[in-house]
């Protein structure tokens, strides 16, 4: 049972981040976010509880290690950042102002939803707001 723990919360994160990371310059599009693990139900027995923290650990993994495989919200071709360098965008925010604030030096990342609400979890502070924008 630990040896499970290790090797999904360690291991694992640790291999699926390297591939992520090698598929950057490969991709070069908003795609990057289709190689990250998939979102898992919550499950409380068996192999499916080891996985359904899997994306959560993997993207934590890439914070602390200030990972550039962010793509910053502009036309093709797309350059990653670290997040820490980045403000988090939701799908509700206005692409026009999103883009206007992108020509005008703010770097924004817009994942997807599931992603995008792990990360706020674990670095609040990134999130978009008129705050946040005006301090970069």
């Amino acid at each position: 049972m630990e040896w499970n723990r290790i090797l999904f919360n360690t291991f694992i994160p640790r291999t699926w981040l390297a591939f992520v990371e090698s598929r950057v310059p490969v991709v070069q599009s908003l795609d990057i976010y289709s190689f990250l693990p998939p979102q898992q139900g919550r499950s409380t027995s068996g192999d499916a509880a080891y996985w359904c923290s899997s994306l959560q650990c993997v993207l934590r993994l890439a914070l602390d290690r200030s990972t550039t495989i962010w793509p910053i919200c502009t036309s093709p071709p797309y350059t990653c950042i670290t997040l820490d360098r980045a403000l988090v965008a939701s799908a509700s925010d206005q692409l026009e102002e999103i883009v206007t604030l992108v020509k005008a030096g703010v770097p924004i990342v817009l994942p997807p939803a599931q992603i995008r609400s792990i990360v706020l979890e674990l670095r609040p502070s990134r999130a978009l707001n008129a705050q946040a924008a005006h301090e970069m």
